[in-house]
This record gives C-alpha cells, structure tokens and sequence, in this order.
C-alpha cells in the first residue's frame, strides 16, 4: 500500500483491521506488519522509494463465516478507510476411521490414505519419517494401470 503523495517512502506508519459479521460486533483482528519488500509495486509505479509497500496481517482461529472487513490506513494524508468481504470456510476436522485406524485429515485426503493402506505403506508418524510395514523382501503389487510401487531401499 502506498499513499501517491509521497515519492521518498510508502507514506503508510500503520494499517488497523477488524472483521465483522453482520449482527455481530466487529472482531479487532490487529495491526499489519509493515515494510514488506515488494520490488514489484515499485517496478510497476515506477518509483524506488517503493519497494517496502507490503504489508500482511494474520487472523489465526476467526470462524468460519462471511465478513465485512475494515481496513483504516494512517497516511502522510490523515488516516483513510477501506472495506472489503471476507469469507471464511469450514475445516473438516473429520477422520479416517478405516482399517483400524483413527487419523484427522481433511475428506480429500481419504483416497490417498486408503490407496497408500492397499499398497501395504501404512505410514508411521515420526517426525518426517515413514516406515512401511511391508517387509523388505516382499513384493510390490502394481495398482491397476500403473506401477505405484516404492523404490526398494537397501
């Protein structure tokens, strides 16, 4: 974000968000962490003293929900005001109950989990870690038109 008045700097010292559902009072989300690098803003407004017109604000745990979000920006011009929507989707916090196992992962990850059990690769959570538990000597069977078996290890 730049205020055009200014050519040295952005012209911005801080950006406030709230977001708030209607019916609701407004949720204070904070202040935007500023002076990001964006070399691009300042190769596209054609001015240097741009680059750190970046800005970003994180909004860890707000529910799921449509919001109205209001932006106020204090600039060399006095602060200035902006709204925007937001909407935010539900988790799935579903699990993959199959086989006797009991793992939290979103629906879209089921056919992986269920192709991965079929293929003998259970996987052990372990840090970055897996450990299939087929035994090494064992043979890999194909799935149906393309190999998808793991390359052995020694």
């Amino acid at each position: 974000m730049v205020d055009r008045s200014t050519t040295r700097w952005v012209g911005v010292d801080a950006i406030g968000v709230s977001a708030q559902q209607p019916g609701h009072a407004p949720v204070d989300l904070g202040q935007a962490r500023l002076a990001l690098s964006r070399p691009d803003v300042a190769a596209a407004l054609n001015n240097p003293g741009w680059t750190d017109a970046g800005y970003t604000l994180d909004a860890p745990g707000l529910p799921a929900g449509t919001y109205t979000l209001a932006i106020s920006a204090h600039t060399t011009q006095g602060w200035i005001n902006r709204t925007a929507t937001l909407t935010v989707g539900e988790l799935d916090v579903t699990r993959w109950t199959a086989y006797g196992f009991n793992i939290q992962a979103p629906s879209s990850m089921w056919p992986m989990l269920e192709l991965l059990h079929r293929m003998n690769m259970d996987w052990e959570l372990a840090g970055a870690s897996r450990k299939p538990t087929r035994s090494s000597g064992t043979s890999c069977r194909a799935a149906s038109t393309a190999n998808m078996c793991p390359a052995a290890t020694s």
